[in-house]
């Protein structure tokens, strides 16, 4: 009955995920599901999601976090122990990346469907962009938002995106508000990808929170800092949306804003808020020229986006 019920748990995962996808991604998009590497059924992939020359590899986990044990010495190995196996994040990201592999390395990659039957030819010098993301039904906290601390890869491969349901609905959600396409979110995967292990922070709705009040998330690449906690209340955006939509509360603000650093040490030694030196904002304050592209990544001048 147990194994019943979390394959039936994964199969609802997966069709949820590919509504919410299905959504970001737009009209033009291609989504396959439960395709594989083989005519024999090797190697299968739960969701492909084709726009144009990007390829979104989604592997569906439903399985719940494990407990942690209330002895520290075994807390860890326990957690570590779960995000490897078959139904964790770890495992997620080695079926997705199989297939990024075999693209970078320049391989053409037929898919097929479990009779056997051809469904789509990935060829190299089309799709020349992929993204391996893990959908999990629960949330994992500072596992999924930080994988630089348990995730294994090599040093030269791209982290993956993991993300709930809860919060990928919440996602697209904001995208239809805000009126935003599938080049958007091809940015926020890209910056999202290069943050790990720099920007920290409990909810993948904060990263995205930041990244919708600033336009992106290039602030915490252009800082000079060690590590960045994010603020909390960046989530409040999906908070204000959600009460908008089903409520009919004030709309939350589209307008973007400019980051802020505070200086978390010596706020604690100096007992107020100490912010950012201005060499350590790195240009951050500054406000583009008329001519600059738009820090919003629409591939926009300035005065033809947002400063207008």
């Amino acid at each position: 009955m147990r194994r019943q019920f979390f394959k039936h748990r994964d199969k609802v995962l997966e069709q949820e995920g590919e509504k919410q996808f299905r959504r970001l991604a737009g009209p033009g998009a291609q989504l396959v599901s439960s395709v594989f590497e083989t005519p024999k059924a090797h190697y299968e992939h739960d969701l492909l999601v084709i726009v144009g020359s990007t390829v979104l590899v989604v592997e569906a986990k439903a399985s719940p976090p494990i407990e942690p044990s209330r002895l520290p010495e075994r807390a860890f190995e326990r957690l570590r122990q779960s995000f490897r196996k078959d139904t964790g994040i770890q495992k997620g990201f080695e079926q997705a990346a199989r297939l990024q592999r075999r693209l970078t390395a320049g391989e053409s990659v037929p898919l097929y469907s479990r009779t056997g039957e051809l469904v789509v030819t990935l060829d190299p010098q089309q799709h020349t962009e992929c993204f391996c993301i893990c959908l999990t039904r629960d949330n994992f906290g500072h596992l999924a938002t930080n994988l630089s601390l348990l995730l294994e890869k090599t040093p030269t491969e791209p982290y993956p995106w993991a993300v709930n349901i809860l919060d990928l609905e919440a996602l697209a959600n904001a995208w239809d508000f805000l009126g935003w396409d599938f080049s958007r979110l091809r940015d926020y995967l890209r910056q999202r990808q290069q943050v790990q292990g720099l920007m920290v922070g409990s909810d993948e709705l904060e990263f995205a929170g930041a990244f919708i009040r600033h336009g992106n998330l290039t602030f915490g690449l252009d800082a000079r800092v060690d590590l960045m906690p994010l603020d909390p209340h960046y989530s409040d955006f999906f908070d204000e949306l959600y009460i908008h939509l089903r409520n009919g509360g004030p709309a939350p603000s589209r307008q973007f804003t400019k980051p802020v650093l505070r200086d978390v040490r010596e706020s604690l030694r100096m007992g107020q808020p100490v912010f950012g030196k201005a060499e350590d904002l790195a240009g951050l304050a500054k406000s583009p020229g008329r001519n600059d592209p738009c820090p919003c990544n629409s591939g926009l001048k300035w005065k033809k986006c947002h400063g207008r």
